[in-house]
């Protein structure tokens, strides 16, 4: 599974955010302050990579909550750090 900061919500690497990519995120959600266990072969660092949105080392409902926001769109970075497709934007904190 390839993954990263360029696709932030596109866990598999296909440059959409769908269902495969949120069937990821139960083995990447740790809760606030928790550092990912996903299991093998999953990496913490793919774990990170695909849903950490608010680049605070864990998965939490912070990031799901942005994930939901980009949901049946490309993932995208803007220059101001905003996460999103067209008007779906969310601001990272």
């Amino acid at each position: 599974m390839a993954c990263g900061r360029s696709g932030l919500g596109d866990f598999d690497g296909d440059r959409d955010v769908d269902l495969d990519d949120f069937a990821a995120l139960p083995d990447c959600a740790a809760g606030p302050g928790a550092t990912p266990d996903p299991p093998d072969p999953i990496s913490v660092e793919q774990c990170r990579g695909a849903f950490d949105i608010d680049e605070d080392t864990d998965v939490d409902l912070s990031d799901f909550g942005s994930l939901q926001r980009v949901f049946g769109g490309q993932p995208a970075i803007s220059e101001t750090g905003a996460v999103g497709e067209g008007n779906h934007s969310v601001e990272q904190r």
